[in-house]
């Protein structure tokens, strides 16, 4: 039998877990819609923090095999 304890700690592991693929889900579109907009020529505005963010997770990839940004 599972106490309300233990079940508490698996549905926060369990949305934890949710959240860690649905932000690398996000990372991933973002990089394929800015490299994206890098090929076509097209493309919006983006602010200095953001455009850091996006060098940042590119270095990663080419450098460490890495998917991902760092805040």
């Amino acid at each position: 039998m599972v106490n309300q304890e233990s079940l508490m700690r698996q549905t926060i592991e369990k949305a934890n877990e949710q959240l860690k693929k649905q932000r690398k889900e996000n990372r991933e579109k973002e990089m394929t819609r800015v490299l994206f907009q890098s090929l076509t020529g097209g493309g919006e505005q983006t602010s200095p923090s953001r455009t850091n963010r996006t060098a940042n997770g590119y270095n990663n990839i080419l450098l460490n095999g890495e998917v991902g940004f760092q805040n």
